[in-house]
């Protein structure tokens, strides 16, 4: 019997259920779009959408009601910071979900969940950017010679150790 369970457990224990709900809020909160199955989207969209509600009008029992959602203050800054001003003057509608081509491996619906408009940014973080040493084909034309010059003298000294135990 089903007393005293509500909403959908995505075919997991109650702990794993949670923690999956609160990963995937929290991706949406730091990333604004994620590609999941439909089964996820459709169940975590209600407390999305309950939490960008909170997020509208940042205050301190507001915070305290989406820190229980969420289960952690890591993203709850970014949340009322960024997403929630992003959507004042909308009274609904904050998330929408583009369907896309079944999953190859086990056929499950997948879709893309995001929000329908950009979060603000306060803030413009640039990227680091790490550029590797060029290779050119001078330096590797130079590292062939080396590497076959060396088998040619490790055989000739091989080959001399070979002779000299023979004889």
């Amino acid at each position: 019997m089903r007393h005293s369970y509500f909403g959908n457990q995505l075919g997991r224990p109650t702990n794993q259920a949670k923690a999956l709900y609160r990963s995937l809020l929290a991706s949406m909160i730091t990333l604004g779009r994620i590609e999941t199955t439909k089964a996820k989207a459709v169940a975590v969209r209600p407390d999305l959408e309950k939490l960008v509600g909170l997020a509208k009008k940042d205050s301190l029992n507001n915070r305290r009601l989406a820190n229980r959602i969420l289960g952690g203050e890591k993203d709850l800054d970014k949340l009322f910071k960024q997403v929630g001003p992003a959507f004042n003057q909308v009274q609904s509608g904050f998330t929408r979900i583009i369907p896309l081509a079944p999953r190859f491996s086990d056929s499950s619906k997948m879709v893309i969940f995001e929000f329908t408009r950009a979060p603000v940014v306060t803030q413009v973080i640039k990227p680091e950017i790490k550029v590797e040493k060029e290779v050119t084909q001078d330096k590797i034309a130079r590292t062939k010679k080396e590497v076959l010059s060396k088998t040619k003298k490790e055989r000739k000294v091989s080959n001399a150790k070979k002779s000299q135990n023979n004889d």
